[in-house]
């Protein structure tokens, strides 16, 4: 499989934490950075990004399962 870059999106100051498309509504993906900062970004219109409510991104160190808490 060879997979090519479609785009890039830029708004975290710091290292991505973690990514997740949304389960009610794929155009949007979830961002969450080590700037304390999760983003909403509307894959359709990637300029634009939702500024969702303070979150906190919580990884279990021994699973690689990831939480954003809004």
């Amino acid at each position: 499989i060879t997979l090519d870059s479609v785009g890039q999106l830029k708004g975290h100051s710091g290292p991505l934490a973690g990514v997740v498309f949304s389960h009610s509504s794929p155009d949007l993906l979830y961002s969450a950075s080590a700037d304390g900062t999760v983003r909403c970004w509307d894959v359709r219109r990637p300029a634009i990004q939702r500024a969702p409510a303070p979150a906190v991104a919580l990884a279990s160190p021994t699973t690689e399962q990831q939480t954003v808490v809004m």
